[in-house]
């Protein structure tokens, strides 16, 4: 048996907030006149179908997964695209793309990405697959990556980037190898330098042989009389000479090794030529061998 109120009706026989649902079948009492609702009698303000903690009336995402962080209007990331790129916005790492850009499985266009990350987008960068950290011009390339000149020789290894008849510069004073009369010597690079600086090089040539000149006359000067002493020394030689000062004579005025005695008391002497003459004490003269 049901129990009753004061009229005599029981919860199957009344609708207290007249929403057209029994109240012994209504699990949402004290629905709002008019207020579409369930079997349940509950309006969609009065219920969460998917416990987001956002009432169903004003839930856009209905059937988001239990414990999910949601929006004010009952959405996780995973449901909502705010940019309408086709990527949801847990997936998307470039929000704000602009509305029919393309886009890769980031969420991102080329104006949006970096793939590089040279710091120049891939709209704009003429040279992707840039070395990562390498300095890059405006259009994302770096020296090893571009020609300016056109000259088949990359601008890191280029001295001259913008010169296509030039590429080299030795010893790095500005002056293409080319044109550099001296190019291993950076403190010179044109001929008129080394015109202006040769006089230095003549003087010293100049110096140079004149000492070289009065060392030869001098020497052969010098050789000439000691040429000369020799011949007098050896008239004078080849004069008689007293037997008993000869052996006196050649200790004090003749090497050993130029005037000697031999075991029979003959005298030697040889001559400046290597000639050797003996002393002949008969006829008290030198006399060849």
């Amino acid at each position: 048996d049901e129990s009753v109120d004061l009229e005599g009706c029981s919860a199957s026989q009344r609708d207290s907030d007249g929403d057209g649902v029994m109240d012994s079948e209504d699990q949402c009492s004290l629905t709002d006149p008019g207020t579409s609702v369930n079997a349940e009698g509950c309006g969609g303000y009065q219920v969460d179908s998917d416990e987001d903690g956002v009432n169903d009336e004003i839930d856009q995402c209905p059937g988001t997964i239990a414990g999910t962080f949601v929006s004010t209007v009952g959405c996780s990331l995973s449901q909502i695209d705010i940019d309408g790129d086709g990527i949801d916005d847990a997936a998307d790492l470039c929000p704000g793309t602009i509305d029919g850009a393309e886009v890769d499985l980031n969420g991102c266009s080329p104006d949006q990405r970096d793939s590089d990350e040279d710091g120049v987008t891939d709209i704009a960068d003429i040279c992707p697959h840039t070395i990562a950290e390498s300095f890059v011009d405006a259009n994302g390339c770096a020296l090893d990556q571009k020609d300016s000149d056109n000259d088949g020789i990359p601008d890191a290894n280029d001295a001259f980037p913008n010169d296509p008849d030039e590429t080299k510069d030795t010893d790095n004073d500005g002056v293409a190898d080319g044109e550099d009369y001296f190019p291993n010597d950076a403190t010179m690079s044109r001929a008129d330098q080394a015109e202006s600086q040769s006089w230095i090089l003549y003087v010293l040539l100049f110096v140079v042989g004149s000492i070289a000149v009065g060392l030869f006359f001098t020497r052969s000067s010098s050789s000439k009389t000691s040429k000369d002493d020799s011949v007098i020394s050896d008239e004078l030689f080849q004069q008689a000479l007293p037997a008993e000062y000869l052996q006196e004579m050649a200790d004090i005025s003749s090497p050993e090794q130029d005037q000697w005695v031999d075991d029979d008391g003959v005298n030697w002497y040889r001559q400046p030529d290597g000639s050797v003459m003996y002393f002949d004490t008969i006829s008290n003269e030198w006399k060849a061998n």
